[in-house]
């Protein structure tokens, strides 16, 4: 984890501002392991293997399912893996987001599996991408990715996320939201991440067209 993004980061409970423990703060600009704490609620958060987990017990999905996907993203061979990413590059083209478009944009990731998405946004040379998992995919990502210095990791739920409101100018959320409990609800959460005129894709599963939704608000 870079220790430069705590502080475009909030508590997902309280949205109250963040710190590294004060053992690390002072070590080094890369955290592999240690603790965020947050100033106002005083929840403790862990670092590990680089990824902030920005999950409480009171707010995870169903835990069968989120290992199920977790174990998936790890075990796939490279053939399927390698069609995920054509079919996520095609549907990029068909939206027409090319490099012009995400020039200086910060983007968000969420579901992000093992970030066949995220590298598709990446090599169009955005200004960052977050990236997030709820399940331990997010590792996976994480290696499939290092090549990226501007990807960051979070192990977190979609429906609270630890990112602060109107920040991102682009959030991909295809293929993800019918694992939340409350799909509607997570939507909504997302949107209130973007700032004014950004934009957010998704969709459900068979479902007619991917969508792509633009706040004008």
């Amino acid at each position: 984890m870079d220790i430069k993004i705590i502080e475009d980061l909030v508590c997902p409970l309280c949205q109250g501002k963040l710190k590294i423990s004060d053992n690390l703060a002072n070590n080094k600009d890369l955290i592999d392991s240690g603790n965020i704490i947050c100033g106002q609620c005083n929840q403790k958060y862990d670092i590990i293997d680089g990824v902030p987990k920005f999950v409480v017990k009171n707010i995870m999905q169903d835990e069968e399912t989120v290992d199920g996907w977790g174990q998936q993203w790890q075990i796939l061979s490279p053939e399927i893996n390698e069609y995920f990413y054509k079919n996520a590059y095609t549907r990029f083209e068909e939206y027409s987001l090319t490099s012009e478009f995400f020039q200086n944009k910060k983007v968000l990731g969420v579901g992000c599996g093992s970030g066949r998405w995220s590298k598709i946004a990446a090599e169009r040379n955005p200004k960052l991408i977050f990236a997030l998992d709820l399940s331990a995919a997010i590792f996976t990502a994480k290696k499939n990715l290092s090549d990226y210095k501007f990807i960051h990791f979070f192990l977190g739920d979609m429906a609270k996320t630890p990112f602060q409101t109107e920040y991102f100018d682009f959030i991909n959320a295809v293929e993800v939201l019918q694992h939340t409990d409350e799909p509607l609800k997570t939507l909504k959460h997302l949107v209130s991440l973007l700032k004014k005129g950004g934009y957010l894709t998704f969709s459900l599963y068979n479902a007619s067209a991917d969508i792509i939704w633009k706040n004008k608000n």
